[in-house]
């Protein structure tokens, strides 16, 4: 179980990493490489609720904070600490 939960951690981590990120779309050089990495790390979970969620809000994506919000009940379901 520990693995599990250092895994989920690790995962958020890198979720808010390529929150910020994004606020930086023109961003080249470096960043701009870290940033294509943590989103094709990203956004195979992230794309799949964004496809499954029934409503859009504009220009708001609310399937990140789906993700965050279901990493965080199944650390609590395995008791990570």
């Amino acid at each position: 179980m520990q693995i599990l939960c250092k895994l989920v951690n690790v995962y958020l981590l890198v979720l808010f990493a390529t929150a910020i990120l994004s606020w930086f779309p023109n961003s080249g050089g470096v960043v701009g490489e870290i940033r294509i990495v943590l989103r094709k790390i990203t956004e195979p979970v992230v794309g799949v609720v964004r496809r499954a969620m029934p409503f859009r809000t504009g220009g708001i994506d609310l399937s990140f904070l789906v993700v965050v919000f279901a990493l965080r009940i199944l650390q609590q379901l395995v008791l990570c600490r």
